[in-house]
């Protein structure tokens, strides 16, 4: 019996064949556990003072505010991820409004990534407010803290080939040093480590 006064069922005790003396005891399957030993009963009772209801709402409080912390990381990651691969794309021309100084449709070599939280703006508004440890939506919007290390220019980023959405892409090195085999007439050797 547990401390609420409730059987835990740990399974069964068969000896191992047709009742010989001398087998060794087996455990069966556990058995089938009622409602009250089901895992939502396994937790607490309701609390029945103040006093315990008070410490319970603390304590889901304190679970509810990691969740969100949480929630709040993973989608200023998603955001900082999106806007790398839209960066990347060949296919479009990139550009956006600063934020902090309201220039309008400024282009992707002038843009700048904040990793800390996924915002874009122009790049010297950005350096400029990491500089101080804010980022660039911070009287608006958000309010995670910068780092001038955080800021990632547009530029750097580079752009995604034709040949990696096909997936025949190897890797640069590789399709660079395919390339030069091509075009010589004897067969190459070729030193790997």
């Amino acid at each position: 019996m547990n401390a609420r006064g409730a059987k835990k069922g740990k399974g069964k005790v068969k000896s191992k064949g047709k009742g010989k003396k001398g087998s060794e005891p087996e455990e069966d399957e556990p058995e089938a556990k009622s409602d009250d030993e089901s895992p939502e009963s396994e937790e607490e009772d309701p609390p029945k003072t103040e006093e315990d209801r008070r410490w319970a709402l603390r304590e889901l409080s304190h679970e509810l505010r990691a969740l969100a912390k949480e929630l709040g990381g993973r989608i200023r990651s998603m955001r900082f991820f999106e806007c790398v691969r839209e960066f990347q794309r060949e296919d479009i021309v990139v550009t956006r409004d600063c934020p902090a100084c309201g220039r309008k449709g400024v282009p992707l070599n002038e843009l700048s990534i904040l990793s800390s939280c996924g915002h874009v703006g122009c790049t010297p508004c950005v350096r400029a407010q990491a500089a101080n440890e804010l980022c660039i939506k911070h009287p608006h919007d958000c309010k995670i803290g910068a780092n001038p290390l955080f800021v990632v220019p547009g530029d750097i980023l580079g752009k995604d080939r034709s040949a990696d959405g096909q997936g025949r892409h190897w890797g640069q090195k590789l399709e660079d040093i395919m390339a030069l085999i091509q075009y010589v007439s004897d067969w190459p050797l070729i030193y790997c480590r």
